[in-house]
């Protein structure tokens, strides 16, 4: 993580909700979407990249990204470390729009 250009050398935690209601739909406990990609991703500097989210859902639910949120203490201090880019909720497709920024950043 010393490598990262944004958040470097940070604080790292993971913290989980879970709840484990009965569904009335299924008769089982809620499955979290899942996202089936490498960890890490490389895009080129200076060019317009497209990176799909492969995001699934084992009940079937309809699934939509976000960004983590600092307001819900979701990214410790690398929330908006991703610069030049966008991410579609509905697609989750996030967008790389190649600034000059080169090294490795955290997508939270």
């Amino acid at each position: 993580l010393s490598t990262l250009q944004i958040g470097k050398d940070g604080l790292w935690s993971l913290i989980m909700r879970g709840n484990l209601t009965v569904r009335k739909d299924t008769g089982r406990i809620n499955s979290s979407p899942v996202v089936t990609m490498p960890p890490i991703v490389k895009a080129p500097s200076g060019c317009v990249s497209q990176i799909r989210l492969d995001v699934r859902d084992p009940d079937g639910d309809i699934v939509h990204c976000r960004w983590a949120s600092s307001n819900r203490s979701e990214c410790g201090g690398v929330c908006n470390a991703f610069p030049n880019s966008t991410l579609n909720s509905d697609t989750c497709i996030l967008t790389y729009y190649g600034g000059n920024s080169t090294g490795q950043f955290v997508v939270a």
